[in-house]
């Protein structure tokens, strides 16, 4: 009897916990990423030398490193290295900026109103596609040829905050981050969607779906609920309901029940329980064959002092 908004507000107030407790850090999820130091993640080789962990490409380079969040002056050099351009600061020489009010506008429209302008506009907010290329192409070819489908990616999200008067919430703005995702999908053949089953709209993107399912061969998308284990009988009922009436390929998963530490601790347990029933059956055993001979010695006494009372 639950409904989805109210699930999603549900799984909104305990997001800020991880299994089932506050972080101790108090960053929200995912935060915790985007801080982490490159240096931290090292693993040990052979020999013991340090080397970078290759689990994660974004953390072999500091430009493979995700980037959600610039300032002005890094949006503008950025923007500026996408377009291979070069520029010099005019001094003495005021620029006069009109910002315009639409988002002041914006913020006083009310909530159902500011829903339906972000529902108008969520087609122009998609993930962006590597341009077509064929092998016969160079690499300085490629990498011109991304650079501005990037770039045009980029400026075609800022045409529409400014048209809007909406503000885009932060999202990957590191070119070598989406050329591994381009890559890694077009050499995959199941896309797996990793999501918090406490609020999976919040993290679900369907245009990546659509994205692999555009390609050639289509890549069909697995949406993957983690977390299961916080979440109520109630809830997940709900929840495959809601997927299933879309068709959309899901499945229930929990990496805390599924950690193979804990697994090892739980055969270990029943191991040793398993040794101790057995051992417990043996001396039940032995004792009822020692039993077993005492009364057999006993009826032969009986009988015995039977014979002699015949005798």
């Amino acid at each position: 009897g639950t409904s989805i908004p109210e699930l999603a507000a549900e799984g909104c107030r305990t997001m800020g916990r991880h299994n089932g407790k506050s972080r101790a850090s108090g960053l929200p999820v995912g935060q915790a990423l985007v801080k982490r130091k490159p240096g931290k993640t090292r693993e040990k080789t052979a020999h013991g030398n340090d080397m970078p962990s290759e689990r994660h490409t974004t953390d072999l380079a500091p430009s493979k490193q995700s980037i959600v969040a610039m300032t002005d002056l890094d949006e503008l050099m950025s923007m500026a290295v996408l377009a291979d351009r070069d520029f010099a600061a005019e001094r003495h020489e005021p620029v006069v900026i009109n910002m315009g009010n639409d988002a002041a506008a914006t913020e006083q429209l009310d909530g159902p109103a500011k829903r339906e302008l972000e529902e108008k506009h969520r087609h122009r907010l998609t993930v962006p596609r590597r341009p077509a290329w064929t092998a016969d192409m160079t690499s300085q070819e490629l990498d011109m040829q991304e650079k501005a489908h990037f770039l045009e990616w980029r400026r075609n999200i800022a045409v529409a905050e400014e048209e809007t008067g909406l503000s885009v919430t932060p999202f990957e703005k590191n070119l070598e981050v989406w050329r591994q995702l381009w890559r890694v999908l077009e050499r995959s053949q199941v896309v797996a969607q990793v999501v918090d089953a406490r609020n999976p709209l919040f993290y679900y993107c369907e245009d990546l779906v659509q994205y692999g399912l555009d390609m050639q061969p289509p890549k069909q998308t697995v949406l993957i609920l983690n977390k299961a284990d916080l979440l109520p009988l109630e809830y997940r009922k709900a929840w495959a309901a809601y997927f299933s009436d879309r068709d959309i390929k899901f499945c229930f998963f929990s990496a805390k029940l599924e950690d193979p530490t804990e697994l090892k601790k739980k055969q270990g347990v029943l191991k040793s329980t398993s040794v101790a029933d057995a051992a417990d059956t043996e001396d039940s055993a032995s004792n009822s064959d020692s039993d077993g001979d005492a009364v057999d010695g006993h009826s032969a006494d009986g009988d015995s002092d039977a014979a002699d009372e015949d005798d």
